[in-house]
């Protein structure tokens, strides 16, 4: 168990509801079918969704930047999740006292406009939360739920995982402001 863990989220909470406050997004609803980047938050905790992600990347010839970053919640990340210029993995080392990510690459990350990001989550990873809120992207889709006051659109499951979520984020995400749909 950590130290105070509880204490410490609550204040990582409060703070994260007042930085939202000052930071200046330009939301725009954009389908995944005319997103040209695309951002990706996810529970990299189970191999299984590593690959759907990947694999819902190759159905999306359209995107032309993509930076996906994984939060392993163990002290270290296993030998076979490599870090590249577009994925990164990281762990609670890699977050401050109060579990907001620390270094250039989450700074870059939350300022970058993303046409969409991706929050896909179903443990409710408090430094998840943060890069979530914390970033400009045009249009933040995920599951409905804890990530509600982060996202601009949410998808309500009721039971199903990464692999369910994906199949309905592609199906309501898909043609969304498509002007020959």
């Amino acid at each position: 168990m950590i130290l105070f863990e509880g204490c410490r989220t609550k204040i990582c909470k409060s703070i994260l509801k007042k930085r939202i406050k000052k930071r200046n997004r330009k939301v725009v609803a954009r389908g995944l079918n005319q997103a040209s980047s695309l951002g990706i938050i996810f529970d990299a905790n189970k191999k299984e969704d590593v690959s759907l992600i990947k694999a819902l990347l190759k159905e999306l010839p359209g995107v032309k930047e993509l930076s996906a970053i994984g939060y392993y919640s163990v002290k270290k990340v296993p030998h076979d999740y490599i870090s590249d210029k577009s994925w990164y993995f990281f762990t609670p080392n890699e977050c401050d006292f109060l579990f907001r990510p620390k270094g250039e690459y989450f700074d870059a990350f939350i300022e970058k406009k993303f046409d969409i990001l991706l929050v896909l989550d179903n443990s409710n990873h408090t430094p998840i939360e943060w890069l979530a809120a914390m970033s400009l992207s045009g249009f933040k889709a995920g599951r409905s739920g804890y990530y509600d006051h982060v996202l601009d659109f949410m998808i309500e499951l009721k039971e199903g995982g990464t692999e369910r979520l994906l199949k309905e984020l592609k199906h309501y995400l898909g043609n969304l402001n498509n002007q020959n749909a």
